[in-house]
């Protein structure tokens, strides 16, 4: 009786604040039974709607929790976190009139993504997502039909055969394209006569390891591709950082859109464009005995499918590449920018590495994705970066298939599903020192890689596990190894180091920051 006290009395305090303008001429009396009557209503109509959905914060009529939302100065996964120590691990919001359920722990997660994996393995696809993903046809953000199964399938078995192709293929193997891009990168960064930002320098990296992989093609930084590419990728993450688009949750906002609508519109042409002429060009050296890169497997894939009941068509093939070209990029240069920075801000983790890989790896040549498993330490940096740094905060949303449960609650069709990855990696009931960088958690008693924590989950799990994980972790592991093989890498001088993170409603990105490197083998 306390808890629907105080659940009414919510009610009418947001009723009252909302309507005090409106009604700011009518008497005393009058605003007490209008704000009264609308209260109650709203509070019967709320408690009915979610008489069997997991708990959650008041939410108001239209807007949901929305206002809650967006007062708050700290990222959605934050709050999530920190709602769900009032709530429980499983919560309810609602984004307008939508209900929305946080999983804020690996039981539910696992429960959901897991042991009902087909009820929950729908995607909430967003009206500004299909900019991207050609309406709804690429890998990430599309619902599990039998085509987006065929689709997934073929572009997973060519992704894994160019992984292992490029171990063994001469000069477009996967870690010379690598090693290539990342020692160019060192030569222009031991020009620099001043403290810089890395940035500039993870995204030339991070392109150009994309471009081999998806397009077999490497480029300078005079390369007008490699340019337009640039200024596709920096302009995504601007916007991307933002935070929601209005026009997801109000149908009406459609046929006015907003200037970050128009702004991500433009993105996707040009992005649609740049794939579409690789994919042109791939068409006319086409050789299916000769796959050297994940366009060809593709174009390899749509050929074996007209032998099937699905065929992979153009726009399934420029589809799947926008995803992985947009969403692959991001993610990575967000790590690595987290990466140099733990790296910069403690000089002892990062000697560690460095005394590990010079063990391991001869000066005379560079990191091998065959010297992973020799670099235990480096891999476990590797692993408490993605912890504390995670780059994808809440996930790609899930959007259930059916009606269905989640613990002791019902989950309606159709419901919204967040997946709280940050909140996994930053719960202090579930890591010793939560906030301390300790890449040793991940290590066992000789120094090895410990089995993987349950609540290490930046890749998400179940039907919609990360595609692109196969080649994130090796790679990301090979362009760090590399990176401190040849540079010590340290802050700005005279500048104290700022640990606090940059937040945006879905972004959780380390501040712009100033190294200085000096060459390990001058």
């Amino acid at each position: 009786m306390d808890h629907m006290k105080e659940y009414l009395q919510s009610i009418y305090d947001q009723i009252s604040e909302l309507l005090s303008v409106q009604l700011s001429k009518q008497s005393t009396f009058t605003k007490t039974i209008l704000i009264g009557t609308t209260a109650g209503a709203i509070a019967y109509s709320i408690l009915k709607k979610r008489h069997r959905l997991p708990p959650g914060p008041l939410a108001l009529p239209i807007v949901g929790n929305l206002l809650f939302i967006f007062s708050q100065k700290e990222g959605w996964a934050k709050s999530f976190l920190r709602l769900s120590k009032k709530y429980g691990p499983v919560f309810t919001i609602y984004q307008g009139p939508f209900p929305v359920i946080v999983l804020n722990d690996i039981k539910s997660i696992n429960e959901a993504l897991i042991q009902r994996s087909t009820d929950y393995s729908n995607r909430w696809i967003r009206h500004s997502f299909k900019l991207i993903n050609s309406n709804g046809k690429g890998l990430v953000f599309s619902n599990p039909d039998e085509e987006w199964k065929a689709r997934k399938k073929t572009t997973a078995k060519a992704l894994s055969f160019i992984f292992l192709l490029r171990n063994y293929i001469g000069s477009s193997n996967f870690e010379t394209h690598i090693g290539e891009a990342v020692t160019e990168a060192i030569q222009v960064m031991l020009q620099q006569t001043k403290p810089f930002d890395p940035d500039p320098f993870i995204l030339f990296i991070t392109i150009n390891v994309l471009a081999s992989m998806c397009f077999g093609t490497r480029y300078d930084y005079n390369d007008d591709n490699y340019k337009l590419l640039l200024k596709i990728m920096e302009d995504l993450g601007e916007v991307l950082g933002e935070g929601i688009c209005l026009e997801d949750f109000i149908s009406p906002l459609r046929l006015y859109p907003s200037k970050r609508f128009h702004k991500l519109q433009d993105i996707s042409r040009r992005a649609l464009d740049y794939v579409t002429r690789n994919i042109q060009e791939h068409r006319c050296l086409y050789n299916k005995d000769r796959i050297t890169d994940l366009t060809y497997g593709l174009l390899k894939a749509e050929e074996d499918s007209r032998e099937g009941t699905v065929v992979l068509n153009e726009e399934q093939i420029r589809s799947s590449l926008i995803d992985l070209v947009l969403a692959g990029n991001d993610t990575s240069r967000q790590t690595l920018y987290w990466a140099i920075f733990y790296l910069a801000a403690y000089p002892d983790i990062q000697n560690k590495i460095y005394q590990e890989v010079r063990r391991v790896v001869d000066k005379t040549r560079m990191p091998k994705i065959t010297d992973r498993e020799k670099l235990p330490y480096t891999y476990a940096f590797l692993h408490e970066v993605m912890r504390l740094g995670t780059a994808i905060t809440v996930g790609v949303p899930h959007l259930t298939a059916v009606d269905t449960k989640i613990g002791e609650y019902d989950v309606p069709k159709n419901t919204t599903v967040f997946i709280n990855h940050w909140g996994l990696h930053h719960d202090p009931d579930q890591w010793e020192d939560v906030e301390t960088f300790k890449p040793e958690r991940f290590l066992d008693h000789t120094g090895n890689m410990a089995p993987k924590p349950e609540n290490w989950l930046p890749f998400s799990t179940g039907r919609r596990l990360c595609i692109g994980k196969t080649l994130a972790m090796p790679e990301l592991h090979l362009i760090i190894a590399s990176l401190v093989q040849r540079l010590e890498i340290r802050a700005e001088p005279g500048r104290p180091v700022n640990f606090e993170a940059k937040e945006g409603p879905m972004e959780y990105a380390s501040h712009p920051y100033k190294i200085i490197v000096i060459d390990r083998n001058p």
